[in-house]
């Protein structure tokens, strides 16, 4: 054998036993897998989260607080145990620590987490950012990949901790609501099995509409109330507003049965309001002062008048036998032939290619039944433009009665552009909203039969929303609104498409 080649031989046994040895042995130093399957949730009693968003946890006598001896959300704590509980590696990514601060694994950018079991401490992460279908992780000098893994479980504003529910009393026990608004005549509010009425009509106007819904709105608004902070501190009476003067919301629940049953009432205090709106508040018998959202407060701040059913027709739309739409010059008209729709008139050409879609009109008269107003207002009817509406819907009943709501000008109110309407429950002038009144009184194209939307939003209500936190109201509306018009250069493709094959 040549010296050559006895030399390449050497060289190439010595790489293949190198290859065995690494594949054999441990990569690197240390461990090369991470998993806290170890941790048992239930005998964790303290967790330390250092990073940007530093709190310490507590258990004492089996309940959450933060260190400063707030109560804790048990929620938002159990969700994180569960979470460190499941963290498992997959890869090994780096022993590196000049690649910390890109994998956001170091003390600036990661949260540290501690958990201990009494004296022992059970587990020690840094929680990094987010790693394919999960987030890096850092234990020790060892950066790993973990599934599943978010910083957010481990990492929040320190309000977020916090129990925010104010108390735990359930809508069902309480049996009685007073309201006492500086700014208003005080009223009750009384149970009357799962339906809410006032304890004293009289205190209404005359021929005044009482919503009931509205009603319970309010009770669970009370009930189930959230606070956005908890303060470290009192600011004092002068600066919260929460002295005598302050607007009181109260119920009254029943506890035990029999003769033992007692009766406990329960306080919320508003006071002033803060430069982002919110609004202080206090629990009697508790000595923190917590903020409440704008929105809310404003679903809690309701006089007796606010409960008007805002309900603008009354009619059984099962018995309408003809449904006549007339907005400006357009006029279009349904008529029901048996058990089917058909287009009886129509002022604007129908279209060779138009397929009726039967259930528009069956929703059409569906949410004309249900229309509901923003507000009443107390104009003249020539204020309003109802004198001469711009637009009208009418349904034609069995036995030739008809009814009708009559939609007015358009004005501004609060940044909404609403409109002046009245229909049939009352003779009362309402605002409602610029889409209640398109989406009633839309013409021929509203009618046709599309393909089914598959998320559903485009024949959901914007009124139906109202209850929501406005930015999770303005998130949905905008998708409705983007999916409408979506539909509607599907349609324009679809009728240039079918003009170039003719």
């Amino acid at each position: 054998m040549k010296k050559s080649t006895l030399v390449a031989v050497i060289v190439f046994v010595a790489l293949a036993l190198g290859v065995v040895f690494t594949l054999t042995t441990k990569p690197e130093r240390g461990i090369s897998r991470l998993s806290m399957s170890g941790v048992v949730k239930d005998k964790v009693d303290r967790v330390e989260v250092t990073g940007k968003n530093p709190v310490t946890l507590v258990k004492a006598d089996g309940v959450w607080k933060i260190e400063n001896g707030k109560a804790a959300d048990a929620g938002a704590v159990d969700r994180m145990l569960d979470a460190l509980a499941k963290v498992q590696s997959s890869d090994l990514v780096t022993r590196a620590a000049d690649r910390y601060a890109e994998l956001e694994v170091d003390d600036e950018k990661g949260a540290r987490v501690k958990a201990y079991a009494g004296k022992d401490k059970v587990a020690e992460l840094v929680i990094g950012k987010a790693a394919s279908g999960g987030a890096y992780v850092r234990a020790d000098d060892a950066v790993y990949t973990a599934s599943g893994v978010n910083q957010a479980t481990f990492s929040h504003d320190k309000a977020s901790w916090l129990e925010r529910k104010l108390f735990d009393d359930k809508i069902a026990d309480v049996k009685r609501v007073e309201v006492a608004l500086a700014a208003a005549k005080p009223y009750a509010l009384i149970a009357e099995g799962d339906a809410w009425k006032l304890d004293d009509p009289a205190v209404l106007p005359k021929d005044f509409r009482f919503d009931a819904n509205a009603a319970r709105s309010l009770v669970s608004s009370l009930v189930n109330l959230r606070a956005k902070d908890i303060l470290d501190a009192d600011p004092g009476v002068e600066k919260t507003g929460l002295a005598d003067k302050a607007d009181v919301l109260a119920y009254v629940i029943e506890q035990g049965t029999g003769d033992t049953k007692t009766t406990v009432r329960r306080e919320l205090k508003l006071g002033a309001a803060l430069e982002d709106k919110s609004v202080y508040a206090m629990v009697s018998g508790k000595t923190d002062v917590v903020t409440l959202p704008e929105y809310t407060v404003k679903n809690l701040k309701k006089a007796v008048t606010d409960f008007r059913d805002l309900k603008l027709m009354d009619f059984d739309k099962d018995k309408v036998t003809k449904l006549t739409i007339v907005d400006g010059k357009m006029k279009l008209a349904f008529v029901k032939v048996g058990a089917d729709w058909k287009i009886d008139s129509s002022t604007e050409a129908v279209p060779k290619d138009f397929e009726l879609d039967p259930m528009a009109v069956t929703r059409r008269l569906a949410a004309l039944q249900s229309a509901r107003a923003a507000k009443v207002v107390d104009v003249p009817p020539a204020t309003s433009g109802l004198a001469a509406p711009v637009a009208e819907v009418t349904a034609g009943l069995e036995g030739k009665k008809t009814v009708s709501i009559a939609f007015g000008k358009s004005i501004k109110d609060e940044d909404r552009d609403v409109v002046f309407a009245r229909g049939n429950a009352d003779k009362a002038v309402y605002l409602v909203t610029k889409w209640t009144r398109e989406n009633l009184a839309g013409g021929l194209k509203t009618f046709k039969k599309t393909a089914a939307d598959p998320s559903g939003l485009s024949g959901l209500d914007p009124k139906a929303l109202q209850g929501l936190p406005p930015d999770v109201r303005a998130g949905l509306q905008k998708q409705i609104e983007d999916k409408k018009r979506q539909q509607e250069m599907i349609e324009r493709l679809s009728k240039q498409a079918n003009a170039q094959k003719k």
